[in-house]
C-alpha cells in the first residue's frame, strides 16, 4: 500500500528499511498453523541437476501478476484504469457500497494491491514478497498459502477501510478517510508478522536490536519515519490482519483450501494433476528415508518403478533415478 501525495505515489513497505536478510533463529513450539522452517537432513539429495523439485508456483504467479499490471496494464483490463479510480480509498469504497455499487468497491478493495506507483515501489515490494512467500509456501503448501494470501489481502484492506472511517486525521495517518493507497505491502506486512511472531532470538534493524516477534512493529515505525509517503495505516492493518489470522481461528485458511480442493477433485480430479511446492526429494541411498516438510497436502517424490537407486545417489553410480509422484496427506 502507498499513499498518494500531490498526485504521486511513494514506495512503502520496501525491504531497504527491513531486516529481510537476517531471518534466522530457533523455532518456538509448533502451532496449528506453524510456519517453522526445517532444514533437510544431512543425507538428503535433490533430483539430478541439483535443482529443487518444484518452484513456488503461487509466489511466482503473484509476482508475475504484479509485474504485468505494472509494465503492461492493458493485459489486465479490469485493473487498467486511472490510479484515482482503483486506489484503496475508504471514502470512495463506502460511497460505492452506499449506492449498492459493489463492483467498483471490490476493484478498489482487491485490485489496489496489484498496482504500484513506480518501478522502485514494485521492485522492493516483490523482492520482499519473494523471500517471505517462498519460505511460507514451502512450509504450508501451495494451496494453503494461496488461501492465506487471499485472506490476508481481504482482511488487511477491509481493516484499512474500517479504521479509515473511524479514525480522525492525525500526524502519522494524515486524513485516513480520504487517503489513496496502492501496493502489495499490506499483505507483505501480514506475512512478515506471520513469519516473525514465532521466532526466538534477537535481530538488528538499522542498529536497533529487537526480538524477532516485535520486528514487524519496529519496521512499521521506521519505514514511516524514513518515508513520510508510506501508508502507515496500510502497514498497520497488514500487521493486524496477520495477528488476527495467526492468533485466532476466525479465518481457517487451511480448511478453506481443503474445501476448494474437495470441489476441484469432484470436477477435474485435482489430486492427479496438482503440483505442490512442499514436495520433497527422495534421500540418497542409506540416508534413512525421506524428508517431508510439515503442513497441508504434499506430494512425495519417490523413485518410479523399474529404476534403481544407484551407488548412493552419486553421479554415475548406476542408472539415473526417475521421479514419480505419490500423494500424501499430512
Amino acid at each position: 500500500v502507498s499513499r498518494v501525495v500531490s498526485g504521486s505515489v511513494g514506495p512503502l513497505g520496501t525491504c531497504r528499511h527491513s531486516s529481510e536478510g537476517s531471518y534466522a533463529a530457533g523455532p518456538a513450539a509448533p502451532r496449528e498453523h506453524s510456519v517453522t522452517l526445517r532444514a533437510a537432513p544431512p543425507g538428503a539429495a535433490l533430483p539430478a541437476g541439483g535443482a529443487a523439485p518444484v518452484k513456488p508456483p503461487v509466489t511466482l504467479g503473484l509476482i508475475m501478476l504484479n509485474v504485468i499490471c505494472h509494465v503492461q496494464p492493458s493485459a489486465v483490463p479490469l485493473l487498467d484504469i486511472p490510479l484515482r479510480e482503483i486506489c484503496l480509498q475508504p471514502s470512495a469504497i463506502l460511497s460505492s457500497l452506499s449506492v449498492s455499487s459493489v463492483a467498483p468497491a471490490l476493484v478498489r478493495l482487491l485490485g489496489s494491491a496489484f498496482i504500484h506507483g513506480d518501478d522502485y515501489h514494485l521492485y522492493y515490494n516483490m523482492a520482499s514478497f519473494l523471500w517471505k512467500g517462498s519460505h511460507l509456501e514451502h512450509t504450508l503448501g501451495s494451496g494453503p498459502f494461496f488461501t492465506l494470501v487471499f485472506v490476508l489481502l481481504v482482511l488487511s484492506h477491509s481493516l484499512a477501510v474500517l479504521l479509515g472511517a473511524l479514525l480522525p486525521p492525525m500526524p502519522f495517518l494524515g486524513d485516513p478517510m480520504h487517503s489513496c493507497a496502492v501496493g502489495f505491502s499490506g499483505v507483505i506486512f501480514a506475512l512478515k508478522y506471520f513469519m516473525y511472531v514465532q521466532e526466538v532470538g534477537i535481530t538488528s534493524i538499522h542498529g536497533i536490536f529487537i526480538a524477532y516477534r516485535h520486528a514487524a512493529w519496529l519496521e512499521l515505525v521506521l519505514i514511516s519515519l524514513v518515508n513520510p509517503q508510506a501508508s502507515f495505516l496500510g502497514h498497520l492493518c497488514g500487521i493486524l490482519a496477520g495477528a488476527v489470522v495467526y492468533h485466532t481461528r476466525l479465518f481457517p485458511y487451511k480448511a478453506m483450501w481443503r474445501a476448494i480442493e474437495a470441489l476441484l477433485n469432484g470436477v477435474i480430479r485435482w489430486h492427479d494433476i496438482s503440483p505442490a511446492f512442499t514436495a520433497s526429494s527422495s534421500s540418497s541411498a542409506g540416508a534413512g528415508g525421506n524428508y517431508y516438510p510439515t503442513g497441508g497436502r504434499t506430494r512425495r517424490y519417490t523413485p518410479a518403478s523399474g529404476t534403481t537407486g544407484g551407488g548412493g545417489g552419486a553421479p554415475g553410480g548406476g542408472q539415473r533415478r526417475q521421479w514419480g509422484f505419490e500423494s500424501q496427506l499430512d
